[in-house]
């Protein structure tokens, strides 16, 4: 990614839209290189650090899928507006999976969609239903991943992430 004029220029992100700030492309570039956890104050751009990665994952492996997990609809509707605003994709590539969202509807959007943002249930519930897999899924960010303990549904979509996708 270049820094052209103040905002940061990739194939996969729309014009003007992201600024260039030195300390989310450096967390960027080192979530390129593996997990990692980013831990900043509210309203400092760890959604921007996932799209960053997100545009250089999808650039990189043409035709993957990469998947943005919330906890709570209004998060998830939020994100996917900001994808939307921020990816060179067509807005119907980025899809919103919540409960209100029919299962077959799913099923379908999921093999079209080049960004899918989902609460983790849902997703979790997708899975073992055999309605969609994670063999193309290069790139998942956790939202609030605190939350990521015991039952609780990231637990299991990390686990299907690391054992099916063909890149994770």
């Amino acid at each position: 990614m270049s820094e052209e004029m103040g905002y940061v220029d990739h194939p996969m992100l729309a014009d003007g839209v992201i600024e260039a700030r030195q300390y989310q492309l450096q967390l960027a570039a080192a979530a390129r290189q593996g997990h990692t956890l980013v831990c900043l104050p509210t309203g400092l751009g760890k959604t921007t650090v996932s799209l960053l990665v997100t545009a250089y994952r999808l650039a990189d492996d043409a035709g993957g899928t990469a998947l943005l997990l919330a906890p709570t609809k209004p998060l998830v509707e939020q994100h996917a507006g900001f994808y939307r605003e921020a990816l060179a994709v067509p807005d119907d590539d980025v899809v919103v999976f919540t409960g209100e969202t029919r299962p077959d509807d799913r099923r379908a959007a999921w093999t079209d969609a080049r960004v899918v943002v989902a609460t983790p249930q849902v997703v979790e519930n997708d899975l073992v239903g055999g309605r969609i897999d994670m063999d193309d899924v290069v790139h998942c960010t956790f939202d609030e991943c605190h939350r990521a303990t015991g039952d609780y549904a990231y637990t299991y979509v990390a686990e299907r992430y690391h054992a099916d996708a063909a890149a994770p």
